[in-house]
């Protein structure tokens, strides 16, 4: 039997399609879809990672397979702000004094333009990220998923968002025009976590949260509190808070390799140190 031409063109070019889409995206277990971008997204000073670091990462490949884990070195994060974000964004970034100020600044960005999850080089990833998507019961597809670090902060060492989220924009935003008003003062002792760290973080979330109506607390804790009295509301604008367990012996686990890492591993807190 003859096949039509045009047929067999076609039949040959789908094929093709689906060829490519299966090299260049990962592929999910049967019937599962994830609901952000299925990127892991990991940064460190260069691409030969110090062996405990290395040993953390494996978990979050083993227990995610088909996921990319993307490892972005310093050069990669420079490439990228320049080709994604404004000459101010880019300015911004090439002033941070500290290689953890300029992967903080990073984690936004990527997220907010590409979506998935961020963690840092030194976690470990408990759970498949499959579970944590089952377990939350996600209402909305616009999702940011963040948790408790502390009372006073926001956790942003484990950021699960998916792309062109509103709050990532804000952040993004919040963040720089913080720069442009205030500099970066290094003779402050927290001026990582006041420039681009935890502090400035929750901040930019609490400012999100009070413009749109959603709660005037300030303190992480004091907005969770808040969500938990009625967290649908929440739900509406794609936030979804977690207790700090989630983020901490649940979901994912911070080694604090400054602190616990040997000596081949860059430590941001010398860094800090050592420009007073």
């Amino acid at each position: 039997m003859k096949i039509n031409r045009v047929l067999l063109i076609s039949i040959l070019v789908l094929a093709a399609f689906i060829i490519a889409l299966s090299l260049n995206y990962p592929a999910f277990e049967e019937g599962y879809e994830s609901y952000v971008t299925p990127y892991i997204w990991q940064t460190y000073k260069t691409k030969d990672l110090p062996e405990q670091a290395e040993a953390a990462r494996e978990t979050w490949m083993s227990n995610n397979p088909g996921w990319k884990c993307e490892l972005y070195d310093d050069a990669d994060i420079e490439k990228y702000i320049k080709s994604y974000w404004s000459t101010k964004m880019y300015k911004f970034f090439k002033e941070l004094p500290v290689g953890v100020m300029k992967a903080d600044l990073w984690r936004y960005l990527i997220l907010k333009t590409h979506g998935g999850v961020y963690s840092d080089i030194d976690s470990e990833c408990l759970k498949p990220i499959s579970e944590w998507e089952e377990e939350q019961k996600f209402s909305t597809k616009n999702i940011l998923l963040i948790g408790l670090e502390n009372d006073e902060h926001f956790c942003q060492w484990t950021i699960y968002s998916t792309k062109e989220h509103p709050v990532m924009k804000y952040v993004c935003d919040y963040i720089l025009n913080n720069y442009e008003e205030n500099g970066i003062d290094t003779k402050n002792k927290d001026f990582v976590h006041k420039t681009t760290g935890p502090a400035i973080w929750t901040a930019a979330i609490a400012s999100y949260l009070e413009s749109e109506g959603l709660t005037k607390e300030k303190g992480a804790l004091e907005i969770f509190k808040d969500y938990k009295k009625n967290p649908g509301k929440f739900h509406g604008y794609g936030i979804y808070l977690l207790s700090k367990d989630y983020y901490e012996k649940i979901y994912s686990k911070n080694l604090y390799g400054s602190q616990n890492f040997g000596d081949g591993y860059v430590k941001w807190t010398d860094e800090a140190k050592a420009l007073n």
